[in-house]
């Protein structure tokens, strides 16, 4: 547009430069004149569009848990486990979610760039409250067990679930540093639990100190387990 030119000076411009022109000729000389106001508009329409689309459709995650250093069973399906635990426990699937991060592998003895990367990875998940159980081996455990990771379960599980654990003798008892109760239950063995794990290695389940849904990190834990009962 020409420097002092109104507004409507231009219109007027523009609309005498298509007069008596085909449709042909008008939409080229408007493509050629739009085509990167047009581009950029479309651009911001879709990712726009998709941006509310996927604030609209995402499920609230209800439940999540880490597998850490698990050998996982061969027929597991993640995303059916995921599926098959939010209808178990009588949860909302077209409102909420779980989720099960079964790629994890941390290795203290190789100090790798991957190791690394998913111990940084817990605890942001951690500290974000975004995890609410742990699956691990004995190295991990043994590794973050004074670090406050894990919850006292004679706080979290049902008493008569917490005795049927005693009795059974899968309870895995720690004295925590930064606390005078002494040694308390912070973990459950869960090695058995064909359906997800192969029983190659040990296998504990721990409840996050700060989980925020630790009723749910329970009762993916009766999930866990229903076979062993």
């Amino acid at each position: 547009m020409a420097a002092g030119n109104s507004v409507n000076d231009e219109i007027k411009e523009q609309r005498q430069k298509l007069k008596g022109k085909s449709l042909k000729e008008k939409f080229a000389y408007f493509w050629e004149y739009y085509k990167i106001h047009t581009l950029i508009t479309v651009l911001v329409l879709i990712f726009g569009g998709n941006f509310i689309y996927t604030l609209a459709t995402r499920k609230d995650i209800v439940m999540e848990a880490a597998f850490v250093n698990m050998v996982l069973a061969d027929d597991l399906d993640t995303e059916q486990a995921e599926t098959g635990f939010v209808s178990w426990a009588g949860i909302d699937g077209d409102e909420c979610e779980a989720v099960l991060d079964t790629g994890i592998y941390i290795n203290y003895d190789g100090g790798d760039e991957y190791t690394a990367v998913n111990i940084q990875k817990i605890m942001a998940m951690v500290s974000a409250r975004a995890l609410d159980a742990i699956i691990t081996d004995d190295s991990y455990l043994e590794q973050t067990a004074d670090e406050g990771y894990f919850a006292d379960l004679s706080e979290v599980l049902p008493a008569e679930m917490l005795a049927s654990l005693e009795e059974q003798d899968r309870l895995l008892y720690r004295d925590i540093p930064e606390d005078d109760k002494g040694e308390i239950p912070i973990a459950v063995d869960v090695r058995n639990s064909s359906f997800f794990l192969s029983n190659e290695v040990p296998a504990w389940f721990c409840i996050v100190s700060n989980a925020e849904h630790p009723d749910n990190g329970v009762k993916f834990l009766e999930y866990m387990t229903m076979e062993l009962e």
